[in-house]
């Protein structure tokens, strides 16, 4: 549904919290709530000001009432959106992503940005079910851990650097998909070696 409950709002206030006073380098967010919601941008704000980098699914309701989520909607540098494409390199129809327009009353102020940043593998991606299964799943939310890995794989080879370095890594790492340059449904392109 469209709206999240007091509980679990607070719930993620917490865990996002938690991962600042544990000096999270990176931190990877597969939920989100429909629509203009900026209840997490200090949360968000204050971890990446810390040195982190914080990775947004952005949604899987493209072309409903809400074609992207919060937080992945926040304005922040250093909050990645995620969308997802297929093993053929094809946007997943439902990959969040669009002119994101925040108003003076948010905690931004009048901003427009545009989401995602980028995309990466989220479709049919194996991922672990209860009982000690497996099963398919599809959604920016495969797709923004895939992301984070790789960051993760970049920091560790050179741990001294900033998160400024390291999204700069990442984006050498990014192939253009799409219409020509960034776009509403690739961001600035897809992790892949070039062509």
């Amino acid at each position: 549904g469209s709206e999240m409950c007091i509980r679990d709002r607070v719930s993620v206030q917490k865990a996002l919290e938690l991962c600042l006073d544990e000096g999270c380098r990176i931190v990877s967010l597969s939920f989100g709530w429909p629509g203009m919601h900026d209840v997490w941008h200090d949360a968000v704000r204050n971890l990446i000001e810390s040195g982190c980098l914080v990775f947004a699914g952005c949604g899987n309701s493209f072309g409903d009432e809400y074609d992207h989520i919060s937080p992945a909607n926040y304005p922040i540098p250093g909050l990645i959106a995620v969308g997802a494409h297929d093993e053929a390199r094809n946007v997943w129809s439902q990959s969040g992503g669009g002119e994101v327009q925040w108003d003076d009353s948010s905690s931004f102020g009048h901003i427009r940005v545009v989401k995602p940043e980028l995309s990466a593998p989220g479709v049919d991606i194996v991922s672990a079910a209860p009982g000690a299964r497996f099963r398919r799943e599809s959604g920016t939310s495969m797709a923004t851990p895939h992301v984070a890995a790789v960051a993760a794989c970049v920091w560790s080879e050179a741990p001294d650097q900033s998160a400024t370095e390291v999204l700069k890594t990442l984006w050498s790492l990014l192939r253009d998909a799409g219409d020509v340059g960034g776009d509403i449904r690739f961001g600035d392109g897809i992790l892949g070696k070039p062509n």
